[in-house]
């Protein structure tokens, strides 16, 4: 059992972010992605579609034999009561509103997500649940994930420094100290958010802290791999390979094999 996977799947590209988590943290467990590509983004999508998606990946993943799954997702993770996996399942949004919590100093956070996962006041509840004396904004950025899914996230993309100034510079006007960025595609552009808005704000990372959460739970429940050696990493899509292994290599710095599956057959 302890050798079994860490399953992970998300909308695309953005899951990666809590891939390099995990691998940094937990360098010695397995683990099993898949990226959804083909039907991405998530965020614009109905909540009937949403869980109908989420529902097939656990499948897959379930037939992978892994022992965990993440749904490193915030648009899914928003959803997550509505979902039943037979093998424990984790989200995003618990992990990295804690964290929000803790680190604020003025009691004032900003949220950023995408539509489905702003509407569904995920973090807003699970905030207030913690600590109802903190304030919180929200901010949809409907069209956020598809532009880093495109892999130009670079601050020389005008149009990418556009879009992060007209989501989040709105929040700051609240003299908010911390931001929690919603959506695990959101990280990849964090050095671009630091750059832009500098020491003003503490950004949290859903899949940091995710994967801080999965650690203390695997060793709680004797379910982490005690071997020294690296885990193994299998990728798998719904869309296209070659563009997905192209961008990861930038994200995770080193060279994947990615395989499609037909995932409207789980």
């Amino acid at each position: 059992m302890k050798d079994l996977a860490i399953g992970v799947f998300d909308s695309g590209i953005g899951g990666l972010t809590a891939v390099r988590a995990i691998s940094e943290i937990m360098p010695n467990e397995n683990l099993v992605y898949f990226g959804d590509t083909f039907r991405m983004p998530y965020g614009n999508k109905s909540i009937d579609s949403i869980l109908y998606c989420a529902n097939q990946n656990m499948r897959f993943l379930e037939s992978m034999g892994v022992k965990i799954i993440v749904a490193a997702c915030g648009t899914v993770s928003s959803y997550i009561k509505k979902l039943s996996s037979q093998v424990p399942l984790f989200e995003v949004i618990t992990p990295a509103s804690t964290a929000a919590v803790e680190v604020t100093k003025n009691s004032k956070i900003g949220i950023i997500g995408t539509a489905a996962a702003i509407k569904s006041n995920s973090y807003l509840n699970c905030i207030n649940g913690i600590q109802r004396k903190v304030k919180c904004w929200q901010r949809a950025c409907p069209l956020l994930a598809s532009i880093i899914e495109d892999g130009d996230i670079e601050y020389k993309n005008t149009n990418l420094r556009v879009l992060l100034d007209s989501y989040i510079s709105p929040l700051i006007r609240n003299d908010i100290d911390t931001l929690i960025l919603g959506c695990t595609h959101y990280p990849l552009v964090q050095p671009v958010i630091k750059r832009m808005f500098g020491s003003k704000i503490n950004l949290i990372d859903p899949s940091r802290e995710v994967a801080e959460f999965l650690k203390m739970f695997l060793k709680n429940n004797r379910l982490n791999r005690e071997s020294e050696r690296t885990g193994i990493q299998k990728f798998y899509v719904s869309g296209d390979t070659e563009r997905f292994s192209l961008n990861a290599k930038r994200f995770l710095n080193r060279e994947i094999t990615v395989k499609n599956i037909d995932i409207e057959s789980y």
